[in-house]
C-alpha cells in the first residue's frame, strides 16, 4: 500500500493513508471481529485490479449506529484498485450495504 493512499468506499469518508487503512479496518473489526473475505472473481488489466468477493461476519459491537445483535451477515462486495509501482495507491469499494442492512434489522 502506498503512503498516499486513498480509498473511497460508497456513502462513507474516504480513507486516506495506511494509517487511515488501518483505523478503518481496525474500526470495522470492533464491529464484526470475525470479519473473512473471500474472494470470488478477479481481473486485472493495465494498473487495475478489480475483486468481487463475499464478506461473512458476526455483528459484535455497534455498526451504522446499531448495538450489537449476534447476527451473522453475508454479503457480496465489489473493489477496483489502482496499483502504481507495485503498490495500492487508490481504491473504490462497493459493497452490498442494502443487504447488510437488511440482514441486521432482522429479529431473531
Amino acid at each position: 500500500m502506498a503512503p498516499d493512499f486513498v480509498c473511497h468506499f460508497i456513502n462513507e469518508l474516504d480513507w486516506k493513508g495506511i494509517e487511515g487503512a488501518k483505523n478503518a479496518i481496525s474500526n470495522h473489526r470492533i464491529s464484526f471481529p470475525d470479519w473473512n473475505e473471500d474472494i470470488v472473481d478477479i481481473i486485472a488489466e493495465e494498473g487495475k485490479v478489480v475483486t468481487r468477493y463475499k464478506s461473512t461476519g458476526t455483528h459484535q459491537g455497534k455498526f451504522n449506529g446499531l448495538d450489537s445483535t449476534g447476527i451473522k451477515v453475508t454479503i457480496f462486495e465489489t473493489s477496483i484498485y489502482r496499483i502504481a509501482n507495485g503498490k495500492l495507491v487508490e481504491q473504490w469499494g462497493f459493497p452490498d450495504a442494502l443487504s447488510l442492512n437488511n440482514q441486521l434489522r432482522v429479529k431473531k
